[in-house]
């Protein structure tokens, strides 16, 4: 007696699922290897932003009626070229709170970003850059709670387990950081990330931070900021690169991450893949908080290029 073929429906849930995904995939530029692993399209700056495309592309279209009404109101913030001279830039950090219109402007301008920009977690510290010289919008910076586990970071600090438990209250990691144009055309960029070392950011972050007590430990920290580290979606990155004032480095290149992510995944995919694994009531599905299990909310991007502001 010959055995039943098993037939596997064309239209069903999971067939269209998968369809679905492997199209995306395959129009991200993603293809097989001879042993059937994902491999992207090349690991150039070029190919990442084209991997974030789509997340952008949605993220665009979900701010569009908050461009309609705040651009026309702050547009007058940005400098033409022709209002800058590079020989008076004055920069002037700005500390920003939420629902006001400089947190509008800073949401503004962190739509130019190529790659998504993301809201931050924990505590958080927001800048405007100003230039003195023009009343102009130069760039923008936003610190935030480093992640936890970060090799890279752990490794150059040599700290165990229990160390960092205790100490990295006074990390942050800087999440935004950049300048917006024109003057990222003119070297703005590294001149807004060596403003993460100054004394206005250190003191800002004794006034907020200093005296709070940990959420689980509720006990007081008595932080004090002594590193910032960020990363680079697209590999190293010319900002960093050779930071100097005065003959001393501000930022220091300590390696590369490895880890997972779903940022080239558009929300409205991500939302059907959820939708399939509550169906399935996979435990995972809306697990994203504290002792849940793995965030899918977290989104490493890979590689990142770790750098530390001492």
């Amino acid at each position: 007696m010959k055995k039943k073929t098993a037939v596997i429906g064309a239209f069903t849930p999971d067939a269209i699922l998968k369809r679905k995904i492997r199209a995306h995939l395959r129009k991200l530029g993603f293809r097989k290897s001879t042993d059937g692993a994902l491999l992207p399209p090349s690991s150039s700056k070029e190919s990442v932003r084209a991997l974030h495309f789509e997340q952008r592309k949605a993220g665009l279209k979900a701010q569009r009626k908050f461009m309609q009404r705040a651009f026309p109101e702050l547009q007058h913030h940005f400098a033409k070229g022709s209002e800058i001279d590079p020989e008076k830039v004055e920069p002037v950090l700005e500390l920003i709170d939420a629902h006001t219109w400089q947190s509008d402007l800073f949401r503004l301008a962190s739509l130019s970003w190529s790659v998504p920009v993301s809201a931050g977690f924990g505590r958080r510290l927001r800048y405007l850059v100003w230039d003195k010289s023009n009343n102009k919008l130069m760039g923008i910076i936003a610190l935030g709670d480093p992640v936890f586990n970060l090799r890279a970071r752990d490794d150059l600090i040599g700290w165990s387990v229990n160390d960092r438990g205790k100490r990295l209250v006074n990390l942050l990691d800087a999440y935004v950081l950049g300048a917006v144009p024109p003057y990222n055309m003119i070297l703005g960029g590294k001149l807004v990330s060596c403003l993460v070392r100054s004394r206005e950011v250190r003191d800002d972050f004794a006034r907020r931070y200093g005296k709070t007590r940990g959420v689980i430990s509720g006990k007081k920290k008595g932080a004090k900021l002594v590193i910032v580290t960020t990363s680079s979606s697209l590999g190293r990155s010319s900002v960093y690169n050779r930071l100097k004032l005065h003959n001393e480095n501000y930022f220091t290149s300590i390696g590369y991450t490895q880890g997972w992510g779903h940022f080239h995944v558009p929300n409205t995919l991500f939302a059907e893949l959820r939708a399939y694994l509550r169906k399935r009531k996979h435990k995972y599905v809306d697990g994203h908080r504290f002792g849940q299990g793995p965030n899918w909310r977290f989104r490493t991007i890979i590689p990142n290029l770790i750098d530390q502001n001492p």
